[in-house]
């Protein structure tokens, strides 16, 4: 009996060595994963990383959208970023199609858009000459639209995205003028392409 269990005692050291033995075999990791809830990642080699930190952007990272006339080829707007919104991008999207399209898509989805990386506010003022008017968006009376904003903080991390729901009206107003634009009367010479998806 007892050489049945230095026998089994053997069988288990040596067992339980070569286990041991092939886990130090394997190669330690390489590569730092970074993964979303969508499974989608982003990948770091481990030899070119020094760091991994984590760290806290206080404040809501945001844009403030305000409407006060709504055309059919036209918006007077005011685009308004949170203190902890370094730069925003944007996109004019049907309702339908903004409601298809979830959060963490949008991130990838808005910059797609074209209209560029804006790193001002736009600000209407009701009653003055201060009016900050998109124009040119070719957008259908009594539709429902979304503007959807990607907003980057400091770091240049889209850290959010920020939707905002209107209906144009049905006797909306037309400019039927040509180009696509913001115009800024403030500044005189900021023009930035908006597209309209």
């Amino acid at each position: 009996m007892k050489n049945i269990l230095k026998i089994s005692a053997l069988f288990l050291m040596g067992a339980a060595g070569a286990c041991l033995s092939a886990y130090a075999e394997e190669p330690a990791p390489n590569r730092v994963l970074v993964v979303n809830p969508k499974g989608e990642y982003k990948s770091f080699v481990i030899d070119y990383t020094d760091q991994v930190k984590f760290m806290t952007i206080p404040g809501r990272v945001g844009v403030d959208v305000e409407l006060f006339e709504i055309g059919l080829d036209f918006m007077t707007v005011s685009f308004i970023r949170t203190e902890a919104c370094y730069t925003y991008e944007l996109a004019i999207l049907p309702a339908a199609v903004a409601a298809e399209i979830d959060d963490i898509s949008m991130l990838s989805f808005v910059p797609l858009d074209g209209s560029g990386i804006l790193n001002e506010d736009f600000i209407t003022i009701p009653g003055t000459d201060q009016i900050a008017t998109v124009s040119q968006i070719e957008l259908e009376a009594g539709q429902d639209y979304t503007i959807a904003v990607v907003c980057y903080d400091t770091w240049g991390i889209a850290a959010g995205v920020e939707r905002y729901d209107f209906t144009v009206p049905e006797n909306a107003p037309s400019l039927n003028k040509p180009a696509r634009k913001f115009v800024l009367p403030e500044t005189g010479n900021s023009q930035l392409k908006l597209i309209k998806k």
